[in-house]
């Protein structure tokens, strides 16, 4: 018993370590898009949430893993290969320091995305 309770204890405090940084995109439509990384291992989980629109709520996305393609004292550069149709790739780039970002979309078949906005990183 005492070492499930242990287990238990260094889990949920490893998790509340975690590296996290939340990132922020104002909608063309108002509103917010709030994007959640959390660094696991060699790679982050994020979780997207959509602004509320007059015809439905607020809304999180399925999780996605971004690959950690370069990371530096100052910068952070993930990675999201897009498998779809036509393919493509995502690029975050995160700067450590001013905790600007941007995010270039490249997708096969379609224009390029680009969106920027702010984080915020989260100490555990």
């Amino acid at each position: 018993m005492k070492k499930s309770l242990l287990l238990a204890v260094l889990l949920l405090s490893s998790a509340v370590k975690a590296e996290t940084w939340v990132c922020s995109t104002p909608s063309s439509v108002g509103g917010t898009y709030i994007t959640t990384f959390v660094r696991d291992g060699d790679k982050f989980i994020a979780t997207l949430t959509v602004p509320p629109t007059a015809e439905l709520g607020a809304k999180t996305l399925s999780p996605k893993s971004y690959d950690i393609s370069l990371e530096t004292e100052t910068m952070l550069t993930l990675s999201l290969p897009r498998i779809i149709e036509d393919g493509g790739i995502s690029v975050r780039l995160i700067n450590k320091i001013t905790n600007e970002f941007v995010t270039d979309a490249v997708l096969l078949g379609s224009d390029t995305v680009r969106s920027e906005g702010s984080c915020v990183k989260l100490e555990g």
